[in-house]
């Protein structure tokens, strides 16, 4: 028997490794951001974490607050569903966001360039 896939016949596994589920309703997203980009993106993978590039600068946590606005609208939920746990001054980041480990899988899993893993 072969690892589950997605509706568009993406390997689930290939996925798993970028966040842990801490609750039904949300789950830890593992994130390695790079700041003053020139554009906000997701640029696939870095490691184990989701590489998002974002505009703003490290400055007085405006990346911070650009990466949960991204990410909030990229994903369809409020940005006050998002929070940075941990690595607040760093480029590797735990961002907790309220969605379920089977949507965000799904979403995961439909972003092309995360099918295997790089760094």
């Amino acid at each position: 028997m072969g690892q589950a896939k997605n509706r568009q016949g993406i390997e689930l596994a290939t996925v798993g490794d970028l966040y842990d589920e801490v609750a039904e309703d949300r789950c830890i997203l593992r994130v390695h951001v790079q700041p003053g980009a020139g554009r906000d993106a997701i640029a696939g993978r870095h490691g184990s974490a989701l590489k998002v590039r974002i505009r703003a600068r490290p400055v007085d946590g405006a990346a911070n607050s650009a990466l949960l606005d991204y990410l909030a609208g990229q994903l369809g939920v409020r940005k006050s569903g998002l929070a940075v746990v941990s690595g607040h001054r760093s480029r590797s980041k735990r961002v907790s966001v309220a969605i379920s480990s089977s949507e965000l899988m799904d979403w995961l899993a439909s972003l092309s360039d995360l099918t295997s893993p790089e760094g």
